[in-house]
């Protein structure tokens, strides 16, 4: 039975670690992919949303002009009522 010497057993010190640290980097490569993957379908997903916002919402400028006619027809009825509340007794 032959022994092991230094020499042998740090050249199988460094084939694991080697192995190791290959295995890592292949798995950050492949998390990468993924990620930027993601983040293709993603931008993917806001563009449609940026296409779809002008007809599935109203603009800011529209709601504030109809509340500005809701609130023209609250104070109507209010001095409508204040009217009515000063001529009964």
């Amino acid at each position: 039975m032959q022994s092991l010497d230094w020499s042998t057993v740090f050249n199988l010190g460094v084939s694991v670690i080697g192995a190791l640290m290959g295995w890592l980097v292949k798995s950050l490569f492949e998390r990468i992919k993924e990620i930027e993957s993601d983040q293709k379908s993603q931008l993917k997903a806001l563009g449609q949303i940026l296409v779809d916002l002008p007809t599935n919402y109203a603009r800011r400028d529209d709601l504030v002009g109809g509340m500005d006619k809701i609130f023209d027809a609250l104070r109507r009825i209010e001095d409508k009522v204040d009217r009515k509340a000063d001529r009964t007794p």
